[in-house]
């Protein structure tokens, strides 16, 4: 308020916001509740009682409100498949947003296919710019846990049926965690040993399944054909 009167005083002052709500102090702040235009009045009154208006426009622009869809935010590293989508809105205007992966990687597209390099927790930022230069930002966490490293040794995948002798060794490992793995030997047997051994009953092709689950939820798998021979009947 810069109102000023010659040869009398102002006696009072009042503002109406255009929301309906007002102040009679001479110098204020008035914070708008949702954006639109607004039309500002100033009454300025002299101790005769004689009043003049003066009315501005004020104009309160809306902020972009951001939002961040992410298809499954905690996922397992070697079968990592993230869709990461701008899924914010405004009001009136347009926007144009930026995105930062939380490991190094930008993006200004809307739709983006991501896969991270290793495993860990990654916050991802949407930052988000109105035409009217009004902003708004979300941060959401993508937890990227790591899979088991399957790493198995077969002393032999062909043999004759009459001695033979297959040794099955487990050596997988996982950067964090603990392993519980297990060999499903093709014949409806199985074992939980890390080092183990198997006869077979009958000659066949057998496919051997192992499978190595960490205690965070993540597991991988290897199939392996075992070739035991028929003997030949000689007569």
């Amino acid at each position: 308020n810069n109102s000023a009167i010659i040869n009398d005083s102002i006696s009072s002052i009042r503002w109406a916001f255009g929301d309906g709500l007002s102040s009679v102090y001479s110098n204020t702040t008035h914070h708008y509740l949702y954006s639109d235009t607004f039309r500002v009045k100033l009454f300025a009154i002299s101790e005769y009682g004689c009043m003049d208006t003066l009315r501005k426009t004020v104009i309160v622009n809306p902020n972009p409100d951001a939002n961040i869809f992410i298809n499954d935010s905690i996922q397992c590293f070697k079968y990592q498949n993230f869709t990461i989508i701008d899924s914010s809105s405004i009001n009136s205007g347009t926007y144009s947003h930026i995105w930062d992966f939380g490991n190094g990687d930008t993006s200004t597209l809307r739709n983006n296919a991501i896969q991270y390099s290793v495993p860990d927790t990654y916050t991802v930022k949407l930052n988000t710019l109105s035409n009217a230069g009004c902003t708004d930002c979300m941060y959401k966490a993508i937890v990227l846990k790591p899979t088991p490293n399957i790493n198995v040794i077969f002393s032999d995948t062909d043999q004759c049926f009459n001695g033979h002798f297959i040794v099955f060794t487990d050596s997988s490992t996982i950067s964090s965690g603990n392993l519980v793995s297990k060999w499903y030997w093709g014949d409806g047997d199985s074992s939980q040993q890390r080092i183990d051994t198997h006869s077979y009953a009958y000659p066949d092709t057998f496919s051997v399944l192992f499978v190595s689950l960490s205690n965070n939820g993540c597991s991988d798998t290897l199939n392996q054909n075992i070739f035991i021979r028929p003997m030949p009947s000689a007569s």
